[in-house]
């Protein structure tokens, strides 16, 4: 009887931030929590995206002239006032 391996995969996908034009791309990128065969600064990066999406943050790839940035992170604050 053969054995198998199964693998599951998890994909987020990401949308990409200019951030000179500071406006949301039509282009996306994936990232996957795959940490198999990958090196610190990779798994690393999983746990930063997923703490950030755990704490409610929009979570974008940014793009600038001069290359890619890992994350940009923002997120909505609600204000409430009230008379005395």
């Amino acid at each position: 009887m053969p054995a198998y391996k199964v693998v599951y995969d998890i994909y987020y996908r990401v949308p990409r931030y200019d951030i000179k034009g500071k406006e949301i791309l039509k282009t996306h990128i994936y990232v996957t929590m795959d940490n198999r065969d990958r090196m610190i600064g990779g798994i690393l990066e999983n746990i930063v995206f997923l703490e950030l999406k755990r704490r409610g943050y929009s979570v974008y790839v940014g793009k600038s002239d001069n290359g890619e940035i890992d994350f940009v992170a923002e997120k909505q604050i609600t204000i409430c006032l009230k008379n005395r």
